[in-house]
């Protein structure tokens, strides 16, 4: 009995020795203050069973009892919290209020103890042995406090040593984890199942806890853990140094000053030590320590820096850094050397200050002469540069750095002046397709970009020996030099064909993706003339070709294209007229309710009758407008006649009925055109629930930020908004729903479909079925079939408009209609066939 008192006596004045060795070790380092309470746990532990083990009565067990359980209730939630500081572990754990919270359990078990009226005791032959049989209840939860928080330890250690960095920390880590897990093993069965089960056992879990802080004891003393202090880098030299030093650690935390150290910034031990050592240095001398060159080094010398003070006051100094080792050779820190050259700096600024006024001295004798040289070196250098941006300006474009028209035409004349007679050059004329309606939907700027992404892609194609130069917005030409006059079509349709390639990808526009494409007209020398300017508007002339053929195409001139450019000139050169002779008409085609056939409403369409009674189909002349700039005044004009004639309608009594008038892309852009519109229809005494801006699919769902907030004024001012051609571009339902579109309308391909295509008939289908979910009605354009009625019909389609029932008709025809509709019995009558 008295040997086994002995043993725990003696773990705890070896735990007592170990704790006060590492605490002297490093007074200042929260760890150590850690170890040495965990120590201090294993003490009262070790201490309450020397006596428990030899009292005389189970009452004085008991009592000792308590002492004791003030150690092994707080062993581990104390070993937890120094676990989570010698790991350096960042989460969540390490927050000041869960760590008073770790304590918590331990505190209850120790009242339990402290409060339990019994004492289950038996003596044997080595003393008193606390049995626990019949207090199972609450010995598995302390069972389970103990395992979570052993557990938890040992996966931080584990974790910590895995990721550690050095040969130092590796060890540290294998010994504690492999000690800890032995010790687990071996007290576990001895200390709280075998008591659990009835058998007497001592408890061995103090002797082998002390084990276990001996390998915590050792992995400190032999590997250096928690010891990166002055004493490892000569304690007695560094503090009674005169110039400041700091021992800072990898991660550049501030371990240890010394005297000189306050001295010199005002700040004390205390508020320096654990804090970054960037808070001493201002301005840009934190830049000169990136931690990673700096540890790549050994030693570094003389580094001029600027220390802030507690006081915010800037102080040079001279910085010389050195690394630390450890006898594996892994960096245990750097000793930062201060030496104040404040003094060095005044003399250093006074004998500035000297050479300064004798320099000014010198250049006040000199300055009238330099002034004239400088002035006169600025007017050359600016003649000669203002001269270069002339001659540059003259010949080349500013946005691609191409040659412009003057220099293309110069360099075609000297081509064709040098031409052999056995050789045909080639000129090709490129315009881009559409290019215009790109600018005006998403500006200038997204333009500019794909122009210059086009000349790009064109100079990597083109063979090295062409020229190539922008003679307009969109237009192009490249001049193809030296072709055999036997194979000369078979040189330029292989240019022509890498050109056209080029435009298969998308151009990709601050993050946008744009399609275009380019018409090509090309002609020949000497076969269609022997000048540049002939061969330049004969080219012309084939890329108008190749637009007028359904554009992204390509032409070789021929005499007779003659004729269809001189018809786009006249509708070109009439068009701009065409307003003020009355020349510009509207027609009307209802729109019918797909269940009591009547008329809702009525679709304006321009026409042009020019003054020799021909017609201009619009698809002829929109174009045009719209590459003139006229599209603007035209659609206005139309807007006003179609709402000035639906007012007259309503006041003849055919009340109810709306106008849908078509907008453009360059209407959108305006910022008065809502505004205007409304103005307008206030004026006419007009209902903006009557009326509706028809526009392109692809205008609705652009990304043009000026367009998306006209149309979401225009909503807002309860004017309707149909999507025309809806299923021919990049539709989606989600943006129909956020954009809250009043109607659909079905394109004329798949309408026609009905009957024919079992696909298109489907596309129809869903058309109807996903806008009705989304509470948007369908009118389906192009219904010239009884067939095509009958299926949109079956399918709840709204409305329909087509030559089955009325094809555009003039104002009067219509009128004449209204009234005779009006007539007949709607419920029960038809509309009749036009």
């Amino acid at each position: 009995m008295l040997i086994v008192s002995l043993i725990a006596f003696s773990s705890v004045l070896m735990n007592l020795y170990n704790g006060i060795h590492v605490f002297q070790a490093n007074r200042a380092a929260k760890a150590n203050r850690l170890f040495l309470l965990l120590c201090i746990t294993l003490c009262f532990w070790g201490f309450g069973y020397t006596f428990v083990i030899s009292a005389e009565t189970a009452v004085t067990a008991r009592y000792w009892r308590i002492v004791s359980a003030v150690g092994w209730c707080s062993f581990f939630s104390v070993f937890l919290q120094f676990t989570l500081h010698f790991t350096n572990h960042q989460g969540w754990l390490r927050q000041r209020n869960i760590q008073w919270l770790l304590h918590i359990p331990a505190l209850i078990f120790f009242i339990h103890v402290a409060t339990s009226s019994s004492a289950n005791f038996v003596h044997t032959d080595w003393g008193w042995v606390y049995m626990t049989d019949q207090e199972a209840a609450w010995q598995f939860p302390f069972i389970a406090y103990y395992t979570a928080y052993s557990m938890t330890a040992f996966r931080l250690i584990y974790f910590w040593g895995k990721r550690a960095s050095t040969t130092r920390e590796k060890k540290q880590a294998q010994i504690i984890v492999r000690t800890m897990l032995a010790v687990f093993i071996l007290a576990v069965p001895f200390d709280s199942y075998l008591p659990l089960l009835g058998y007497p056992v001592l408890p061995v879990a103090i002797l082998l806890s002390s084990v276990f802080v001996i390998a915590i004891w050792y992995s400190i003393t032999h590997y250096r853990l928690m010891m990166l202090n002055f004493k490892t880098a000569s304690d007695h030299i560094l503090n009674n140094m005169t110039v400041p030093v700091l021992l800072v650690g990898t991660n550049f935390v501030i371990h240890e000053v010394n005297a000189a150290t306050a001295i010199l910034t005002g700040y004390d031990d205390e508020k320096l030590i654990g804090k970054p050592v960037s808070i001493l240095f201002a301005g840009a001398t934190e830049a000169l320590l990136n931690q990673t060159e700096v540890l790549k080094n050994n030693c570094t010398q003389n580094i001029e820096v600027s220390i802030l003070t507690q006081k915010q006051k800037n102080v040079p100094c001279l910085l010389s850094l050195k690394l630390v080792h450890d006898e594996f050779g892994d960096v245990l820190g750097l000793i930062f050397l201060l030496h104040d050259i404040t003094a060095r700096k005044n003399y250093e600024h006074l004998l500035q200050q000297s050479n300064d006024e004798l320099e000014r001295k010198v250049r006040e004798r000199t300055a009238e002469l330099e002034a004239s040289n400088v002035s006169l070196q600025k007017e050359i250098t600016e003649r000669k540069k203002a001269e270069a941006q002339i001659q540059y300006h003259a010949n080349y474009d500013t946005l691609t750095g191409l040659p412009n028209r003057r220099l293309c035409y110069q360099q075609i004349t000297q081509t064709i002046a040098t031409a052999q007679t056995d050789t045909t050059l080639a000129i090709l004329f490129l315009d881009l397709d559409n290019f215009k309606y790109l600018n005006d939907t998403y500006g200038h700027a997204h333009g500019d970009l794909a122009l210059q992404q086009t000349v790009k892609r064109i100079n990597a194609v083109m063979p090295a020996s062409d020229r190539l130069a922008r003679i307009g917005g969109d237009e192009f030409l490249l001049l193809v030099k030296n072709s055999n006059r036997q194979d000369w079509r078979t040189v330029v349709e292989s240019i022509v064909n890498s050109i056209r390639q080029i435009f298969f990808q998308p151009f990709i526009i601050n993050g946008r993706e744009s399609f275009l494409s380019v018409s090509i007209g090309i002609a020949a020398y000497p076969q269609d003339g022997t000048d540049a300017d002939t061969l330049i508007k004969k080219a012309d002339i084939a890329m108008y070709e190749a637009k007028n053929n359904g554009k992204n195409d390509y032409k070789f001139y021929a005499a007779s294209m003659k004729k269809n450019v001189l018809k786009n000139n006249d509708i070109r050169n009439n068009l701009f007229r065409a307003i003020d002779k009355g020349e510009l008409l509207l027609h009307y085609q209802p729109q019918i309710d797909v269940l009591s056939q009547k008329i809702n409403g009525f679709e304006a369409l321009l026409r042009w009758k020019r003054s020799d009674h021909s017609w201009i189909p619009p698809s002829e002349f929109l174009p045009i407008a719209e590459e003139i700039g006229l599209i603007v005044p035209i659609r206005t004009w139309a807007m006003k006649q179609a709402f000035s004639q639906l007012k007259l309608w309503h006041n003849l009594g055919f009340s109810g009925l709306r106008m849908t008038v078509n907008v453009s892309a360059r209407q959108l852009q305006e910022q008065n055109f809502c505004d205007q519109a409304i103005d307008y229809l206030n004026q006419l005494g007009l209902d903006p629930r009557y009326a509706e801006f028809e526009i392109m699919e692809s205008m609705a769902f652009n990304s043009d930020k000026s367009i998306l907030k006209m149309l979401k004024k225009i909503k807002n001012s309860n004017i309707n908004i149909s999507i025309d051609d809806f299923g021919t571009a990049y539709s989606s339902f989600m943006n129909i729903k956020m954009f809250s579109a009043d109607r659909l309308k079905i394109t004329k391909p798949f309408i026609s479909g009905i009957g024919k295509s079992e696909k298109d008939a489907a596309i129809v289908t869903s058309i109807i079925v996903l806008a009705h979910k989304i509470g948007i009605k369908v009118i389906a354009q192009a219904v010239e079939t009884k067939e095509e009625l009958n299926y949109l019909r079956q399918e709840k389609c709204d409305e329909i408009q087509g030559g089955y029932f009325y094809d555009p008709l003039p104002p009067e025809k219509i009128e004449a209609l209204l009234y005779s509709l009006s007539l007949q019995n709607a419920s029960s009558e038809k509309p009749r066939h036009a």
